[in-house]
C-alpha cells in the first residue's frame, strides 16, 4: 500500500489540531498534579473501607467461637438444661393401694348384722321364665346380708349411675312381669309404690293367695333405691323394719354419687389427690387394732356427712405413718378426708359428732 504523501498529511494535521483545541474548551482537564492527588486520596479510602470490613469479619467470626464479647448477667445454659434436684422422692412401698372412690364395698359398711350371702350379678329374677335380666353381669361390687328375722339387704355397684339406671328398670321390669304369678305352688299379686328417695326409688308389697304344699307365707315388703352408681335392695317380713334398715343407708349411698356433698355446712374437702401434692389428712380410722370393718364402718360414716373416701395405705402418703404414730413393721391402712388447707380439717374435727383424727400433713401419691 503506497504511504500518504505529505500534502495530505499536513491537512490532516492541521484539522485534528483544530479539532483538540474544541474539546480542551468545552471539557476543561485538571493539571497534573491534582490528578495525582486525587489518586492518593481514592487509595487511602479503599484501604480504610478494606480495613473495617476485615474488622467486622473478625468480630463475627469471634462471636461465634467465644460467645459475645459483652457477658451477660446470668450464664448462658443448655436448652434442655433443668435445675438439680437434691434429695431423695419419696416412693410408695410395694403393694401400698389407694381403692378407687365408690368402687368397692368394704366390710362394715353395711349395718345389718348377719352371715354374708352368696354375691348377687344383679337384681335376678322374681319368678320363673323370663331369663336373666341384661344388666345382671355389669355388677363391679355387691354384698349382701340376712338378718336373724329373716330380713336381706343387698348393695349392687356398677361402673357408671346409666348402669346403675338401667338395672332399675330391669328390677321394675321384672315386677311387672310377676306382677301376678304362681310359682313353685305359690300364688301372689305384687302392688308397685314410687318413692321420692335417691335418684329412683320404688316400693314393692308382695301379698300371696295360695299355697299348695301349706300356710300361707307373710307378706313380703322390698324397697330398691338407685343412688348413683349403685343399686340398693332391702327386703324383709316387717315393712317398718324394712323402713329402718333402707332409711339408715339412704345417706351412705352418697359414696356412689359423683355429685356427693358436705352436708350441715361443713367444709368441702380436695376433689382428688394429686400426685406429690400436699393436703391435711383427717384420719376417720386405722386397721392398728386388727378390726377391718372398722375401715368399712369409717367409709359410711364420712359417706353420711356427704364426703367420698376410701381405704388407703398408710405408706400411699408421705408423712401418714409418722403422723399416725403407727410402726413401720405392718402395712396399715387408714380412711383419710383430705383438706385443702389446716383451717379446714381442723372445723371438720370440730364439727364431727364423733371421735376424729388426728390430722395429718402429707404428700399424697397412689394416684394411678
Amino acid at each position: 500500500m503506497p504511504d500518504f504523501d505529505d500534502e495530505h498529511s499536513a491537512v490532516f494535521d492541521e484539522q485534528f489540531g483544530a479539532l483538540r483545541n474544541k474539546v480542551s474548551m468545552l471539557v476543561p482537564v485538571p493539571p497534573a498534579e491534582e490528578i495525582v492527588a486525587r489518586g492518593r486520596r481514592r487509595r487511602q479510602t479503599a484501604r480504610s473501607l478494606l480495613a473495617g470490613l476485615v474488622v467486622v469479619l473478625a468480630v463475627g467470626a469471634g462471636s461465634l467461637l467465644l460467645g459475645p464479647l459483652r457477658p451477660t448477667r446470668e450464664p448462658m445454659l443448655p436448652a434442655d438444661a433443668s435445675p438439680t434436684v437434691t434429695g431423695t422422692p419419696y416412693s410408695p412401698t410395694f403393694g401400698s393401694v389407694r381403692e378407687p372412690l365408690g368402687a368397692t364395698i368394704p366390710a362394715g359398711f353395711l349395718p345389718a348384722e348377719g352371715r354374708a350371702l352368696a354375691d348377687r350379678k344383679g337384681v335376678g329374677r322374681l319368678c320363673l321364665g323370663g331369663g336373666e335380666p341384661a344388666t345382671d353381669g355389669e355388677v363391679v361390687a355387691a354384698r349382701s346380708l340376712r338378718d336373724a328375722q329373716g330380713g336381706q339387704v343387698t348393695l349392687l355397684v356398677y361402673a357408671a349411675g346409666l348402669v346403675a339406671s338401667r338395672a332399675f328398670d330391669d328390677y321394675q321390669a321384672e315386677v311387672a312381669r310377676c306382677m301376678n304369678a304362681t310359682d313353685q305352688g305359690l300364688t301372689w299379686r305384687k302392688e308397685s309404690e314410687p318413692m321420692s328417695f335417691g335418684a329412683a326409688a320404688v316400693r314393692v308389697t308382695t301379698r300371696y293367695t295360695k299355697n299348695t304344699r301349706g300356710a300361707l307365707p307373710p307378706a313380703q315388703t322390698e324397697v330398691v333405691i338407685r343412688f348413683g352408681s349403685s343399686l340398693l335392695l332391702v327386703s324383709g317380713r316387717d315393712s317398718a323394719a324394712v323402713d329402718r334398715v333402707w332409711g339408715g343407708l339412704h345417706d351412705r349411698l352418697c359414696l356412689f354419687a359423683r355429685d356427693c356433698k358436705p352436708r350441715a355446712g361443713r367444709p368441702a374437702a380436695l376433689p382428688s389427690p394429686t400426685a406429690g401434692g400436699q393436703a391435711f389428712a383427717v384420719s376417720l380410722a386405722t386397721d392398728q387394732a386388727g378390726d377391718p370393718a372398722a375401715l368399712g364402718r369409717a367409709v359410711a360414716y364420712a359417706a353420711e356427712l356427704g364426703y367420698r373416701t376410701s381405704l388407703v395405705s398408710v405408706d400411699c402418703d408421705d408423712g401418714a405413718r409418722a403422723g399416725l404414730g403407727l410402726p413401720a413393721d405392718a402395712p396399715y391402712k387408714y380412711v383419710p378426708i383430705y383438706f385443702a388447707a389446716r383451717a379446714e380439717a381442723d372445723a371438720f374435727v370440730t364439727a364431727s359428732a364423733r371421735p376424729v383424727g388426728p390430722v395429718v400433713t402429707v404428700r399424697t401419691y397412689c394416684t394411678g
